[in-house]
């Protein structure tokens, strides 16, 4: 059973790092960016972006007089975001089940041969 806690531990602890990725996710760049909507799922809140496509920390600029005018100095003038719409909670749900049916086929396959080669 130890074992077995073990490995759902670690598959869950696998399944959060990858599942922002099993999709890709829609990236907003340009001028302004679309509105975030409550269901869609923000991976990067809309922040301020240079040219390359690089974020700026926009904190030294919330102390000036006038906050656009400081992002446009630093060359920020982008906004960058990456979110799942609602619409790709399908193929989320799809992807993650063909990772678990993967690994659940590699470990019935490693416990077949390891039974096959133990005598009784």
């Amino acid at each position: 059973m130890a074992l077995t806690l073990g490995a759902m531990g670690a598959l869950t602890a696998l399944l959060t790092a990858v599942r922002p990725y099993l999709v890709r996710p829609v990236t907003s760049f340009g001028r302004s960016v679309p509105p975030v909507r409550e269901e869609d799922w923000m991976l990067v809140q809309p922040q301020s972006a240079l040219a390359d496509k690089t974020l700026f920390d926009s904190a030294p600029c919330f102390q000036a007089d006038d906050f656009d005018a400081c992002l446009a100095d630093h060359g920020a003038l982008h906004e960058y975001s990456q979110r799942h719409p609602l619409g790709h909670m399908r193929d989320l749900q799809l992807a993650e089940g063909a990772v678990c049916l993967g690994l659940a086929a590699l470990a019935v396959t490693f416990v077949w041969l390891w039974m096959r080669r133990r005598s009784f």
